[in-house]
């Protein structure tokens, strides 16, 4: 089962991002895989009718972080024990 650190959400730095960013990063969260590895963040974002700023938001805070390959990962995540 996976779990979303209060330590993370639970935070003055995340209530601080628009709502709409924090939806994005717990549907983010849910669709990442054990290690926070994404690879369908567009369709994700479409499919919540999000907005890539949503995304911006969430790199710009530290929630989210591009990868090389173009994919994305959760910073603050930690998936199945």
């Amino acid at each position: 089962m996976r779990k979303f650190l209060l330590e993370t959400v639970n935070t003055d730095l995340f209530a601080e991002i628009p709502c709409e960013a924090q939806a994005l990063f717990f549907h983010l969260a849910i669709n990442a895989d054990e290690d926070g590895f994404l690879v369908n963040t567009i369709c994700i974002i479409r499919a919540t009718r999000n907005t890539l700023s949503s995304l911006n938001v969430l790199m710009e805070y530290g929630f989210v972080v591009d990868q090389p390959d173009g994919n994305y990962r959760l910073s603050f995540f930690e998936g199945d024990e």
